[in-house]
This record gives structure tokens, C-alpha cells and sequence, in this order.
């Protein structure tokens, strides 16, 4: 079993400098543009369960790796 970790892309919070927590902040641009380079380096990785967190920044993350 192989298991890959990844962080949700950036957030105007993560520029600012300031905690998330459990606030449900979306990716900015940036954030979007970092979740597409992801997907591009894992396009050859078999990837049969795609976990994370509820919140916005991380389920867009997902969402677009998960993308073809």
C-alpha cells in the first residue's frame, strides 16, 4: 500500500499570514493553480481513495486532483 499526503493549495489567509483552523476559506488563484500542479504530478499514481478534510480548501484541492 502506497499512501501520498498532500496540503490544500494557498489561501488569502495563508498570505496574510493568519490561522485557519476551522474557518472555511477558499483557495485564492494561487491555491487553485497549485491544486492543478499537484494533479499533474500525481497523474501517473493510481489512486483509488481520495480523503479530506470538509472544508472548502481542502475539498477544492481534492476536487481537482481528482479531476482527469
Amino acid at each position: 500500500m502506497k499512501i501520498i499526503v498532500t496540503r490544500h493549495g494557498e489561501t488569502n489567509w495563508n498570505v496574510q499570514k493568519r490561522m485557519q483552523g476551522r474557518m472555511d476559506i477558499e483557495l485564492n488563484d494561487r491555491g487553485i493553480d497549485q491544486a492543478y500542479e499537484t494533479r499533474e504530478k500525481l497523474k501517473g499514481e493510481n489512486i483509488d481513495l481520495i480523503i479530506c478534510s470538509p472544508l472548502k480548501r481542502a475539498k477544492q484541492t481534492a476536487e481537482i486532483i481528482n479531476t482527469n
